[in-house]
């Protein structure tokens, strides 16, 4: 929309007044522009260096002493590393989080910490502990929004089942996911940005079913995984179905 392409336009600009902020000690400012830069951040993960930015955020917090702002910029601060493959301190970060979250009473940021904190507790620290967290998340969801929470943790939970080689199982649950998915589209619930959700699920589905053996089924759901990619622009999460939709 036209406040990303300003926010990409005059980059330059607001990140050295950031840095300013920051710099100075406006520390209620820089929380602020933290916590309202997390949607941008979601679609460009390239384009700013985003360790730094939720990294002053965290700092900010801390020096206002607002835990549970402190909780929300470390699950941001984790995911900035992850996507930077720096997932030993990812996990830190979400581990710090889930804490800070405990601490603060915020069942919100305590679920999202223990959603990430999983997929990296699956290869550092073992499956057990990993599926415990995860399932914890799925719990923990359960009374906020749809779609901006609980379906992204539920994925979550079943691409984790999948990774620990569990395919039926990972297609059981994401199938349910998907059949409450679709009725909320017929209800009239979708949005771009749903869509973009739904297709990551839809490829998902085809992913277990291809670790199944049952490629005549996944062939169809990565093609119409891709196309929904294509359609939301998301052009590298449809080259991947695109690979996977080959593999077949």
């Amino acid at each position: 929309g036209e406040a990303g392409s300003w926010l990409e336009q005059e980059r330059s600009s607001w990140l050295a007044a950031f840095n300013e902020a920051a710099r100075i000690g406006w520390h209620r400012q820089v929380l602020e522009l933290a916590t309202a830069m997390h949607w941008y951040s979601d679609d460009r993960w390239y384009a700013v260096e985003w360790v730094e930015i939720f990294g002053l955020g965290v700092d900010a917090a801390r020096a206002l002493g607002d835990v549970a702002a402190e909780a929300q910029q470390r699950n941001f601060l984790g995911w900035a590393l992850a996507m930077v493959k720096n997932t030993e301190a990812a996990l830190e970060q979400y581990l710090l989080a889930l804490r800070c979250a405990e601490a603060a009473d915020d069942p919100l940021e305590r679920m999202w910490a223990l959603a990430y904190a999983s997929f990296h507790e699956y290869s550092q620290v073992g499956r057990a502990t990993a599926m415990e967290h995860a399932r914890q998340s799925v719990e923990l969801a359960a009374p906020f929004d749809f779609w901006a929470v609980q379906m992204p943790v539920r994925y979550r939970f079943g691409a984790l089942l999948l990774l620990d080689g569990q395919p039926e199982e990972a297609f059981a649950h994401m199938d349910a996911l998907h059949e409450e998915v679709e009725r909320r589209r017929r209800a009239g619930e979708a949005t771009k940005a749903r869509d973009r959700l739904t297709a990551i699920l839809v490829e998902g589905i085809a992913r277990c079913l291809h670790a199944m053996g049952r490629c005549d089924q996944a062939v169809p759901l990565f093609a119409r995984s891709r196309v929904m990619q294509q359609e939301v622009g998301a052009t590298g999460l449809a080259a991947a179905a695109a690979v996977w939709e080959g593999r077949c």
